[in-house]
């Protein structure tokens, strides 16, 4: 006779299956974006390559066993993952599969615990690999801004950029889980990381979605005083933002032609949409992805060299990267999701997920966790909370 688990038992394994495969694939995403060789002794490359194998395979265990469905969501589940799955095989980056296993599995998590386990692992990944660079066990990636004669910081990541977008994470964590009670401290802590970001790695993108944050924190701030009539339309200002971006990346990529009247918004844009066009009238758009070539030249392309794939855009990295359908796949769960915490309205939650739509035009921070946690974040914020009971039709048990 089939010996039933406890459902406290089950509950338990449900949220720290969870939580355990979020805090350590996440602690070695911050790693991979270093050129750190071993950690605890350990060559990283078999730590990474041990996460990418058993975090999916643990997460597909939550999704399955520990998780009940309607037909409609069931069959919902079943298409995502098929389409990612594909996308991923063919085009070989396995992020965008990554994040709907953990976006599918975040149901019935709690949302602030999940952003407050994001924000310990994240700070304590930071410093490891700060003091790691200070130390010289991480070597320096430098760059210079010729315009500004300005020498731009890595701190032991990969990339600038990637500094940029660590800093500017942990500070959207950080006014997440104080949104309710932000002091004046947030508030210089936010302005301080603007000023760092500006002039360490100089990562223009992520220092004004800094700004963009502290404005968010202001408007937090005094939202409960706000008149009804004032907070609706503000409401109703931040999905269209976040459309706008989608469409507007899109359509100057698509549509630049060298010296016509986009120029000026590709200069503006570091040159984004000309490079993205580039990739687009060599590989045109497919349905399912392609890999795209691991080095390519642009030197017959409006004078410039450079490596490709360049598609700094998440956009436009998932229109060309992956294809079509996970591309309208990504935006409408993106969309829908935004759509539902506004009617939640959960302001700081929906103003953060407007904000990386704004730093998707520049960066690949929308599907990566690793740079954006909160789109998982979105989704467990919209399940209800934890039950301590689970169905009796579930998988486990009888």
């Amino acid at each position: 006779m089939p010996t039933t688990i406890p459902a406290k038992i089950l509950a338990f394994l449900k949220r720290w299956l969870f939580l355990g495969c979020f805090v350590v694939w996440f602690f070695l995403s911050q790693l991979k974006m270093t050129g750190l060789g071993s950690f605890l002794r350990i060559p990283t490359y078999n730590l990474y390559q041990l996460s990418d194998y058993t975090v999916p395979i643990l997460l597909l265990v939550r999704i399955v066993f520990f998780q009940t469905y309607s037909r409609k969501q069931l069959a919902a589940v079943i298409a995502l993952t098929a389409v990612f799955a594909v996308s991923a095989w063919l085009a070989k980056p396995w992020e965008l599969l990554m994040v709907w296993l953990f976006l599918a599995a975040a149901r019935d998590q709690d949302a602030d615990e999940l952003v407050k386990a994001g924000y310990l692992t994240l700070l304590c990944a930071t410093i490891f690999i700060v003091i790691s660079f200070f130390l010289g066990r991480i070597a320096e990636v430098s760059s210079t801004r010729a315009q500004l004669s300005l020498t731009r910081h890595s701190w032991g990541y990969g990339h600038p950029n990637t500094l940029g977008l660590v800093i500017l994470q942990l500070t959207a964590c950080r006014l997440y889980l104080h949104r309710n009670s932000l002091r004046m401290e947030d508030f210089i802590l936010t302005a301080g990381a603007m000023a760092f970001v500006y002039a360490v790695p100089n990562s223009q993108s992520s220092a004004i979605c800094l700004l963009m944050l502290l404005a968010l924190a202001l408007i937090c701030l005094v939202w409960p005083r706000l008149p009804r009539k004032l907070r609706r339309p503000l409401l109703g200002c931040f999905l269209p933002a976040a459309v706008f971006c989608n469409l507007f990346t899109v359509f100057t990529s698509l549509c630049y032609r060298p010296g016509g009247w986009l120029e000026p918004i590709n200069e503006l844009l570091s040159t984004r949409p000309s490079c993205a066009n580039r990739i687009y009238s060599i590989y045109g758009v497919s349905l399912f992805g392609r890999r795209l070539a691991a080095m390519y030249t642009q030197a017959e392309y409006n004078g410039v060299s450079f490596y490709m794939p360049w598609l700094d855009s998440s956009y436009m990295n998932l229109l060309l990267r992956f294809g079509l359908l996970s591309y309208f796949s990504c935006s409408a769960l993106y969309l829908l999701g935004m759509r539902r915490v506004r009617k939640a309205g959960n302001v700081m939650l929906l103003g953060i997920l407007t904000i990386y739509a704004a730093h998707a035009v520049m960066e690949t921070s929308l599907y990566s966790p690793q740079y954006n946690l909160f789109p998982i974040v979105m989704f467990a914020a919209l399940q209800p909370p934890a039950h301590t009971e689970i169905p009796s039709h579930n998988f486990i048990g009888t």
